[in-house]
């Protein structure tokens, strides 16, 4: 399986750091999640093997739901992808279970893959209460017989510079893991949260882990500069 990267702009612009974006389609997969609006400038400015992803969809399908985007409006504009449940959409939309659930649902319904986001919310929750956490996040989301990525990404490590140790991301995917054999769900488990091309040596190694969920790193040289690194180290191992 290869390596999956994802782009996470949030509200931001960024269509410089396309330019010269060379990766080899071979060895790895690329999505760049632009705010919407910015989904035809992305797909106009990169190769056709690199992917488009929403950053969200609506729990609503068409009709009068202003600011609204429905799942299937967003297949039809070339979406490949839907980064569903980011923690910063469950803080400041107050995004529940059940709109993540039913989310998750119209966006697979509409022929498009999910990208689910789950973890913990601080550094220091003792362990059962952080599988807890981690547990509901998953099972309330995710259904039976599904393809689905899931994008592992603490809450406390987005943006802060501050990241888990390699093992214990190990260890967090392979739980995962069991969960999605348990329910007969394939996909890709990503990790995000402060990866950048300083750090991105000592996650590519992660056994288990399919690939990374950038943020502001994705905004910069440095979304280069870690693909760089992910492909070196998949030839290495060749």
């Amino acid at each position: 399986m290869k390596p999956f990267v994802v782009a996470n702009w949030k509200a931001n612009e960024s269509l410089e750091v396309l330019e010269n974006l060379e990766f080899n389609k071979e060895l790895m997969e690329v999505a760049i999640a632009p705010p919407n609006i910015y989904i035809d400038d992305v797909r106009n400015k990169v190769e056709s093997h690199i992917k488009i992803a929403s950053q969200d969809s609506s729990k609503f399908g068409e009709g009068p739901f202003t600011g609204e985007t429905p799942a299937r409006l967003l297949k039809k504009k070339g979406v490949d992808y839907v980064i569903i449940g980011h923690s910063e959409r469950r803080l400041h939309f107050n995004e529940n279970t059940e709109i993540l659930s039913i989310k998750v649902r119209q966006v697979i319904q509409a022929g498009m893959r999910v990208i689910l986001c789950i973890g913990e919310s601080d550094s220091d929750i003792n362990e059962e209460d952080r599988l807890k956490m981690l547990y509901t996040q998953f099972f309330s989301a995710v259904g039976k017989n599904i393809e689905i990525d899931i994008a592992y990404e603490p809450v406390w490590s987005i943006g802060t510079g501050v990241t888990p140790d390699p093992k214990k991301i190990c260890e967090t995917i392979k739980t995962i893991r069991d969960w999605c054999k348990g329910i007969n769900v394939t996909g890709r488990i990503l990790y995000g949260g402060s990866v950048s091309s300083q750090n991105v040596d000592k996650f590519i190694d992660v056994e288990g882990c399919d690939g990374f969920l950038l943020g502001n790193k994705s905004l910069t040289s440095d979304f280069h500069e870690i693909l760089k690194k992910i492909e070196a180290y998949i030839l290495q191992k060749k």
